[in-house]
């Protein structure tokens, strides 16, 4: 047999082996969706697994940093959360998600002293973001009337 065609079928062969799970932990948008909906689907764990896999080929990436570390946190694995949450507040100072969850993981841990900053950081974060109730109340006192409400209840 002549090489070539010992090394396509060798190709092949090694293709033939891979499974589809695999496939998609070749295609980073594949996992990306595997992670959205294991979380939408409250798997954590796997969503942990998927956000690990994508964290590590893009580790400069502080959103999924985020991500792994609210998944591990919220699959009651606060130890392994820590590291990627540190890093995901300190690269994005405005992420409420990163520092509650931080805070949060820190909680559980019983790690108290070193919860209280990420936790006041992001009680700053949410007051910054007005709530509905919030914009309600704006509207209501700058045009002197009340908003009326729908039938389906949106303002």
């Amino acid at each position: 047999m002549p090489k070539s065609t010992a090394l396509v079928t060798a190709s092949v062969l090694l293709l033939a082996n891979i499974t589809v799970s695999d496939a998609a932990q070749l295609n980073p948008a594949a996992v990306a969706e595997q992670a959205r909906d294991a979380m939408a689907e409250r798997r954590f764990a796997d969503a942990a697994d998927a956000y690990a896999q994508l964290a590590a080929r893009f580790p400069g990436e502080p959103g999924l940093q985020a991500n792994l570390g609210m998944a591990l946190h919220l699959s009651a694995q606060d130890d392994d959360a820590v590291g990627p949450l540190t890093r995901a507040a300190s690269a994005m100072p405005s992420s409420f998600p990163a520092h509650f969850y931080l805070g949060a993981s820190l909680t559980r841990l019983q790690r108290f002293s070193d919860a209280v900053e990420p936790l006041r950081h992001a009680v700053r974060l949410a007051r910054r973001k007005p709530s509905p109730g919030r914009c309600w109340a704006t509207h209501s006192k700058r045009s002197g009337t009340t908003p009326r409400l729908s039938t389906h209840g949106a303002v």
